[in-house]
Formats: structure tokens, sequence, C-alpha cells
């Protein structure tokens, strides 16, 4: 069932007996793993399981809300699924970062819509809608001051050939001009750093955001080159 799962990505396309079983094995695993806790070879191991269970079962929170591919108006429920993956992206963060004890500290690296502090427009397609709570907004809740935003951007005027879809937006101008390699801080900054920008990505026209709010500083990349995917996409990142 797993396995069609990750063919299909979609849980819709399962059988609906597929779909008991699928439900039946998480719950039954729910109640399981407690009954483990003392055979467990360390605290860390149980908790360790704990937390890959507490993932599995928000993916199962995820199928309860996804209606499928074939339905006229799926931006609702994409808004679902994006809370509920972010606030999974942030609960398994905290939970990284607790293992380390009080000055335990954790690096994330992940597209800018999910780690600003304030949210980023790159689409329209939510527009009217409310915004999903991402992983940067869980993360500032959880931290405050504690959790900082480093953006790092790519310079579409010294792109190689294979990321020539690359645009730029409005801050990697203002950030080349300064010489390269250039890293700032934009947090208390006031004036044009807290009116909107925008910042180059590969996939469309640039992102939407306010620099001072979305994040602490940054940087400019001196060369964007293309790496190619795991999982190639046709015309996407050829490999020369």
């Amino acid at each position: 069932i797993f396995d069609r799962i990750d063919r299909v990505q979609d849980k819709a396309a399962l059988t609906p007996a597929e779909r008991q079983m699928l439900d039946a094995g998480l719950a039954e695993a729910g109640t399981l793993l407690p009954q483990t806790k003392g055979a467990a070879a360390s605290p860390l191991a149980y908790d360790t399981a704990a937390e890959g269970l507490r993932d599995t079962l928000s993916l199962a929170a995820i199928f309860k809300v996804w209606p499928g591919k074939d339905v006229t108006n799926p931006l609702p429920a994409l808004v679902a699924v994006s809370t509920i993956r972010d606030r999974m992206m942030a609960d398994h963060a905290l939970w990284a970062l607790a293992q380390d004890g009080p000055k335990g500290r954790i690096v994330s690296f992940a597209a800018i819509g999910h780690v600003a502090k304030t949210p980023v427009f790159d689409h329209a397609i939510f527009k009217g809608l409310p915004w999903p709570k991402t992983y940067g907004t869980n993360m500032l809740a959880a931290l405050g001051d504690r959790y900082r935003v480093l953006v790092m951007l790519g310079n579409a005027s010294t792109a190689t050939p294979a990321a020539a879809k690359h645009r730029n937006g409005s801050l990697e101008p203002v950030l080349a001009a300064g010489g390269v390699p250039s890293m700032i801080t934009v947090r208390g900054q006031s004036g044009w750093w807290l009116q909107q920008q925008s910042i180059g990505v590969h996939w469309g026209r640039p992102a939407q955001l306010v620099p001072a709010t979305a994040a602490d500083g940054l940087m400019l990349l001196d060369r964007l080159t293309c790496e190619p995917p795991i999982r190639p996409i046709k015309n996407e990142c050829p490999a020369t």
C-alpha cells in the first residue's frame, strides 16, 4: 500500500479496502508503540521511534483532508495540507533541537517560502484564502528571537546556461552592486527594506517578500549553477 502511495502520490487512488487497512495499521502502531517503551535500547531510541510515528500519523492527517487530484477547487484543501506539512517540519526540527539541550543549535535548509518569518508570496493561487501557517512562522512562535533566517539569493546575471530560467527580482541587483560575495543584515532595517521587494526563483516569476520582516540577513551567491535533481523533470536542469 505504501509503495502504491509513493507511486501515485494520491491516497484517494487507493481502494476503500486499502484505505481502511492503512488507517487501521497506523492506529495499531500508535497503540503498540507505548507498550514497547520498557524494552527500548535507550530512551533516545524510543523517542526517535515515537517521533517517526508522529510524522507518519501526521501524513495520515494529510490524507484525510486532501480530496485527490480530480476536484474542481483543490485550493482550500491545499491550504490545509500545506499547514499540516509545515507544522510537521517545525515539530521535527524542534524535536531535534530538544535532543541537544538548552544550548542546542540546528541549521535548516529549505525554500524561502517555508523558512521566512513572514509570508512569501510566490504564487497567486492562494488569493482570497488564508495563507498557510509555515515552518518559519511556527518556529518563530516557538523560539522567538532565537530563530534566525539567512536568505541566499542567486544572481541571474552570472547563471550558467543550465540555470538560465532563473530571473532576478529587485533584491539581487542591490546586493550585487555592493560586490560579490555580498552578505548584509536586514533585521531592524527601515525604509526600502521594509517595503515589499522580490527575490528570483527558478520556477516562475520572482517571489514577493518584505526583507526586514521575513529574514535577518541576505547573502548573494557569486555563481548560480544547476544541479541535476535526483528525480529529473523533463527539460529541467540538464546535466551540462
